[in-house]
């Protein structure tokens, strides 16, 4: 706080300026009385997203982070939306542009996370399991059972996470779709993703 030497004030001068003063610190309203807590900000890279269908050369709404990003999301209770994916799922391969044309309509920006990745870039086998058990605990109800009846994280998977918490989300493509009809969805199904999308981004 700043020290103020004293000054001679005449008696009409002090008389309304002491209870001035009085008042402004009742009110907090001294510039040295609060605490500033630094902005978070969400570190990220530019995506690459070539290796996915229809997005070679085109503009897009992907920003790219890490696990342990994700993870910080919620632990900071920060905001985001987040998607997960890999350029070898078919099923992703179908989403990302559909999702990528959502994102630019409604002008929200998507952290993109490379399912292939580790959980921790310098991390040991026991660090990356404790991190995934921590981020499954983040988004249980975005989980799956798998063929062994443990709830897993399938892929591809859009999250709205607001205040640390996950509100809204996505997995998979249409319930209509399927890889042995056809590699890829039909106008109508391309329809429908485009407006889940929109729902989980809103």
């Amino acid at each position: 706080m700043t020290a103020y030497r004293p000054h001679r004030f005449n008696t009409a001068v002090r008389s309304f300026l002491i209870p001035l003063i009085l008042l402004c610190l009742l009110c907090g309203c001294s510039a040295g009385s609060v605490s500033e807590v630094p902005e978070y900000s969400i570190s990220y890279t530019e995506a690459d997203m070539s290796g996915y269908r229809n997005m070679e050369g085109k503009a897009h709404m992907f920003r790219e982070i890490t696990f342990e990003t994700l993870i910080d999301l919620f632990r900071h209770q920060e905001s985001a939306v987040v998607w997960i994916s890999r350029t070898n799922c078919p099923y992703c391969q179908n989403a990302v542009w559909i999702l990528n044309d959502a994102a630019e309509d409604a002008g929200i920006p998507v952290y993109y996370i490379n399912a292939d990745s580790p959980m921790s870039r310098n991390g040991t086998m026991e660090e990356n399991q404790r991190l995934y058990e921590e981020l499954c605990g983040y988004i249980q109800e975005a989980l799956r059972m798998d063929d062994s009846g443990t709830l897993s994280m399938y892929v591809p998977l859009l999250m709205n996470i607001q205040s640390g918490i996950l509100i809204n989300y996505h997995v998979s493509l249409t319930d209509s779709f399927s890889l042995s009809d056809s590699d890829t969805l039909s106008e109508k199904e391309t329809e429908e993703l485009y407006s889940i999308y929109r729902s989980v981004l809103e």
